[in-house]
């Protein structure tokens, strides 16, 4: 295998739980108290509630976590996000490899995580590409096909120490 791609979105049941509930609970309250506003205000309010918890969501399912592992080096970007977006060239890696970590404990969550020199990318799970630079920073990509990318990164990885 020469090449790694892969395209994770955002698709969890808890995610979209909590957003719906959290729409439907604005919803509920905007109906609940119409009768005392004006109709300038119920648009308003609409407006300034309802209008971006609907577009916080379409962000949060229209964004993908896409990684591309080939003889270059490795490249991960955000969709539609894209100046969310990191690449390592295989001279820049003293290590790569791919890990099982603890996305709350070590990184609070899923999604762009970390501070200084130890970063996370990810959005499910707990597999994940774990590069360490020469400069010393740490980032990991989180991954759904970890035995794929290990793959690829022992070949690249191999072809380096040669």
């Amino acid at each position: 295998m020469r090449i790694f791609e892969e395209r994770q979105s955002f698709r969890q049941w808890w995610l979209f739980l909590i957003l719906g509930v959290v729409i439907l609970v604005i919803s509920i309250q905007l109906f609940r108290k119409q009768a005392i506003f004006s109709e300038q205000e119920k648009i308003m309010l609409i407006f300034f509630a309802l209008v971006p918890g609907i577009l916080v969501s379409l962000l949060i399912f229209s964004m993908s976590l896409n990684t591309r592992i080939d003889s270059t080096g490795i490249k991960v970007k955000w969709k539609p996000l894209s100046f969310f977006k990191k690449q390592y060239s295989w001279n820049e890696i003293s290590q790569v490899y791919v890990r099982t970590y603890a996305p709350i404990r070590e990184y609070g969550g899923w999604g762009l995580r970390g501070f200084g020199v130890n970063k996370a990318w990810n959005v499910s799970g707990n597999s994940g590409i774990q590069i360490k630079t020469k400069s010393g920073k740490k980032f990991l990509i989180g991954t759904r096909e970890p035995e794929q990318a290990k793959q690829v990164l022992t070949r690249y990885s191999n072809n380096q120490k040669s």
